[in-house]
């Protein structure tokens, strides 16, 4: 994904991840250069060998909004990392404003990585 795709909120943003095999971290505003801004790891994990469904969904609305705060960007960054054997990835960052969700479902081959961007933007 060369570009980070667009992504426009109201009042609510979140992750849902249904596979990730073997690690998969969400890092909101990666980089950050306005006053007291920061970046922030918002969800990390990492599974041995074939990944069990996840399961895991997060609402990152809070977070999302406190960063716009303090200067910092709204860019989500999803990374996925496969060490051995198939990496499926499969999960969304989903919005509350109709047809503003996205969803990533890949395969990544053995020990590659491949990330993800999204700009979080508030109506």
């Amino acid at each position: 994904m060369a570009k980070p795709v667009k992504i426009k909120y109201s009042s609510s943003v979140k992750i849902t991840v249904s596979n990730a095999d073997n690690s998969l971290t969400a890092i909101l505003a990666p980089d950050t250069s306005g006053p007291g801004g920061r970046r922030t790891q918002v969800y990390g994990y990492e599974a041995d060998g074939f990944a069990a469904g996840v399961g895991a969904s997060l609402d990152i609305t809070d977070s999302v909004n406190a960063a716009r705060n303090t200067g910092s960007s709204a860019t989500l960054v999803m990374i996925g990392s496969n060490f051995r054997g198939g990496g499926q990835f499969t999960f969304s960052v989903e919005s509350d404003q109709a047809g503003q969700s996205q969803s990533i479902s890949t395969n990544l081959a053995a020990f590659t990585s491949e990330q993800w961007a999204f700009d979080l933007e508030k109506v």
